[in-house]
């Protein structure tokens, strides 16, 4: 199952309109069916989250996918846009982990500072940290996930409803 919901943040200065796709999708995790904890895990909702900023015309897209950063300036002031930003950092993609909870752990502290991801040199720090192969899992050798709680999707869909009441 799809729960798709889409937010309309008002426009920009050069009149360019804003808005946020969610997707919440119900799914079994691909294979090994293993979370960032190695569980075994049967079903989980994945979470999806992309912005777009339309030309005015409304013809063609300037600016979408993980625009994050685009989106948290365009309403810098908005508790709910913040929110929804810091979930999006944190959720988007659980379904899609290359490492276990250590190894995420010890490469999100890695890339503080560092303006891109580079999956070699990840490898490498954690090798250097004795972290490559965590339980017998190698980092990066198939798709983890960590399921999404489901009090930050009922949290979503709060801020989905409010913000759409807003823009209405």
């Amino acid at each position: 199952m799809i729960e798709q919901h889409t937010i309309h943040l008002g426009t920009t200065d050069q009149r360019e309109p804003v808005t946020v796709v969610i997707e919440l999708r119900e799914k079994e995790p691909v294979a090994p069916k293993l979370s960032i904890d190695l569980e075994p895990v049967e079903t989980m909702t994945e979470l999806s989250i992309v912005g777009e900023v339309w030309m005015p015309s409304r013809r063609d897209i300037v600016q979408g996918g993980q625009c994050v950063e685009t989106i948290r300036a365009h309403r810098p002031d908005d508790k709910d846009v913040q929110r929804l930003c810091d979930i999006w950092d944190r959720w988007h993609l659980n379904g899609m982990m290359s490492g276990t909870r250590p190894q995420q752990e010890a490469v999100t502290e890695w890339m503080k500072g560092r303006e891109r991801y580079d999956y070699l040199d990840a490898s490498e720090h954690l090798k250097s940290l004795g972290l490559l192969k965590d339980r017998g899992y190698s980092y990066g050798a198939s798709w983890l996930c960590e399921p999404l709680p489901e009090e930050i999707a009922d949290e979503l869909r709060a801020i989905v409803a409010r913000l759409n009441q807003e823009a209405a």
